[in-house]
């Protein structure tokens, strides 16, 4: 089971692969310094979450309430 993501400076763009919702597990996510866009709604379910850093995107919209409930972040 995966518990870290971390793709910072990885040049990455387009927005958050949906699959990202099914790592339930993740306590980091890290993904700064990238040119992704969109929403982050895919990471509402995330609620292991103990860092997050999105960072120097292209990123729109609101924080996905559901964020609320990750306890440890």
């Amino acid at each position: 089971m995966l518990e870290k993501l971390r793709l910072d400076n990885n040049m990455l763009s387009g927005p958050l692969p949906s699959m990202i919702s099914q790592l339930t597990m993740l306590v980091e996510l890290v993904l700064n310094d990238n040119a992704l866009t969109g929403d982050i709604q895919e990471i509402e379910n995330l609620l292991e979450l103990q860092i997050l850093e999105l960072q120097n995107n292209m990123f729109s919209g609101f924080i996905p309430p559901g964020l609320g409930n990750a306890l440890n972040l």
